[in-house]
């Protein structure tokens, strides 16, 4: 808290600058001209397009990023004999396709390359570190992997994930909460639960404007893990990612009552530097990018709906991974207490919107500034006389 009250202290005495338009203050880092929409799930770097990711200024980066996707892959999967079989194909075809000579495997030898790359896969194991499984390649194979992630085709089998929030949809399809499985495949957004009916209780005991910061808090830790999964939260890391945000959100935890919009965000931040989390998002231009995804989720209760929906099926596939973990059952329920109470209360998360971009516009004009100062301080020479003279 002593933080949060330090970030409001700036807050008042950062009054009287110029104001900066959130919205445009990120440009694209690789190309500079465009605004900035996206940020490398890996180094943190705000880019525009697709083009200026797998761009040679960030090529390093990117090719690691797809090499550890699919080494994560491999690892995931619980692989029949079929599957390895498929993906020794694939394999082949993916370092057939990056040499420079179609037959760089030569063609008399294709049958019995692919026998023995079959029977190393079957000798992996794929939970064990990827160093273990990248060292089961030849040095042949590893330098045609390598080849193929050079030559920025890889990139057309691994995307980078677009968050689902950056559609629109229409239609989208509603299930009832205590449905025995949560569906999973996306197609546009997650798939909506409906709220169960807490009107009885709601008449007891009327919600505090505060449950509406709650339900901010936890939308904007909702998206910082689903930004550094790069959209694998609610899948094979769902138990992470819910121990991820129960880090995060208080509002999740019930760790104490929020007491305004600005506490919401910025406590997320505070609360994420902190967490398991922390060197993965330490970057302000994601916690930035952040706060304008948390604009356009909030704008529509329909996607208020899908988040706190996907946070409903992480939670329930965490508990399944680890049962008996009370947490998660607390958090489960909390969660669908927040989608009963927007229920009839569409406007309570907009009319926060106006709060939410001059939580931004200080948070990026302090960054800006902390920038500013930092660049003169390094480009300062330095003092090399002596501290003390003698007379």
């Amino acid at each position: 808290m002593d933080r949060f009250m330090l970030f409001k202290k700036d807050q008042q005495l950062g009054r009287k600058r110029m104001p900066v338009q959130s919205q445009s203050a990120w440009t694209c880092k690789i190309c500079k001209t465009q605004s900035a929409k996206y940020t490398c799930p890996r180094c943190n770097l705000p880019y525009c397009s697709l083009d200026c990711y797998r761009s040679e200024k960030h090529g390093e980066c990117s090719e690691s990023f797809y090499k550890d996707c699919v080494m994560d892959d491999l690892k995931s999967r619980n692989v029949d004999a079929e599957t390895k079989k498929k993906m020794t194909n694939t394999l082949k075809k993916m370092f057939d396709e990056s040499a420079d000579e179609p037959d760089i495997l030569g063609e008399d030898s294709e049958d019995s390359d692919s026998v023995d790359l079959e029977a190393r896969l079957r000798g992996i194991d794929l939970d064990a570190d990827e160093e273990q499984i990248w060292n089961c390649l030849t040095e042949e194979e590893k330098r045609e992997f390598e080849q193929f992630v050079s030559s920025g085709n890889l990139g057309d089998v691994i995307q980078p994930w677009e968050p689902w929030w950056m559609t629109q949809i229409l239609h989208p399809k509603i299930v009832e909460v205590g449905a025995p499985d949560v569906p999973t495949d996306r197609t546009d957004i997650p798939t909506i639960l409906r709220a169960p009916d807490l009107t009885a209780l709601f008449q007891r005991h009327p919600p505090a404007d505060a449950v509406a910061f709650s339900c901010l808090n936890l939308l904007y830790a909702y998206i910082l893990v689903a930004r550094v999964y790069n959209g694998e939260h609610a899948s094979e890391n769902a138990e992470a990612s819910a121990e991820n945000l129960l880090e995060i959100s208080r509002g999740l935890r019930g760790d104490g009552i929020l007491t305004s919009p600005e506490e919401a965000v910025i406590g997320a931040t505070i609360e994420a530097d902190a967490s398991s989390l922390r060197s993965l998002v330490e970057s302000r231009e994601l916690k930035a990018a952040a706060m304008t995804d948390l604009v356009r989720i909030v704008k529509d209760v329909v996607f208020v709906q899908a988040a706190l929906s996907d946070v409903i099926a992480l939670l329930k596939r965490a508990w399944k991974i680890a049962p008996g973990k009370r947490k998660l059952s607390l958090a489960f329920k909390k969660v669908e207490y927040f989608l009963a109470f927007l229920e009839g209360r569409e406007d309570v998360l907009r009319r926060l919107i106006p709060n939410i971009l001059r939580q931004q516009d200080e948070f990026v004009r302090t960054t800006l500034e902390q920038d500013a100062v930092q660049s003169i301080t390094e480009q300062r020479p330095a003092d090399r006389r002596p501290k003390i003279e003698e007379l």
